[in-house]
């Protein structure tokens, strides 16, 4: 059962003074205008409705249905003893 644990505290979420901000024309470089427009084109847009995730296979229903299995329950034992 694959999990990140991390911690970033008050300080390390405060910190400005490290920080080099990119040029503006580093941004654009590292965004291709192509692959937004085609992002955005695949986006929710009332201009353009489509129906999304509605429908769902009865297999997958019933196994998020099933208990966990040992692996998971003894995992979860492990990071609750900590």
């Amino acid at each position: 059962m694959p999990f990140i644990h991390f911690f970033d505290g008050f300080r390390t979420s405060h910190e400005i003074n490290k920080i080099v901000p990119l040029a503006d024309d580093t941004i654009l470089d590292l965004m291709p205008q192509v692959e937004i427009d085609a992002h955005r084109a695949r986006a929710l847009n009332p201009e353009h409705p489509v129906i999304r995730g509605t429908s769902a296979i009865l297999t997958l229903i019933s196994s998020l249905a099933k208990p966990p299995t040992h692996g998971t329950t003894r995992s979860m034992t492990m990071l609750n003893r900590r």
